[in-house]
Formats: C-alpha cells, sequence, structure tokens
C-alpha cells in the first residue's frame, strides 16, 4: 500500500518521506502549491504493483499546473 502526506502551511520535504519509505520502495514525489494565501504540499511513497510504467508517479498534476492530485 503506498504513503500518502498532506499539509497545510507546514512545507516537508523529500527527507519527510523518508519517515514513511516502509509505504512504497519504489519511487516518491512532492508537490508544493499555493492556495490563496496558504501553502500546501502533496507527499506521495509509491509501491508499483499494477502499473510498474513512470506514468504512474505521483503527485499528478494538469498540464496547465492548476490541480494537483495524489490517490492510492
Amino acid at each position: 500500500m503506498c504513503g500518502i502526506l498532506g499539509s497545510i502551511d507546514r512545507a516537508f520535504d523529500q527527507s519527510t518521506l523518508e519517515l514513511i519509505r516502509h509505504r512504497g520502495p519504489d519511487g516518491s514525489g512532492v508537490a508544493q502549491m499555493r492556495v490563496g494565501r496558504h501553502h500546501a504540499t502533496l507527499g506521495h511513497r509509491r509501491l508499483a504493483i499494477m502499473d510498474l510504467s513512470v506514468s504512474g508517479h505521483q503527485p499528478m498534476s494538469t498540464p496547465c499546473g492548476n490541480y494537483t492530485i495524489t490517490f492510492n
């Protein structure tokens, strides 16, 4: 099962994701964005079972960058 982190106004980076490395050793990603006057951060540790391609890397953003999602 993948590991997911999220926060508002408390940034974290790749080193924070190392705390949940056991949830997904196959990849990781962090997305930081501004939402109004707040900063949001999404983090994801990937456990690749079904989709082994690079198209499964997360967090995922739309081409325009307005929307970002991470999910299990």
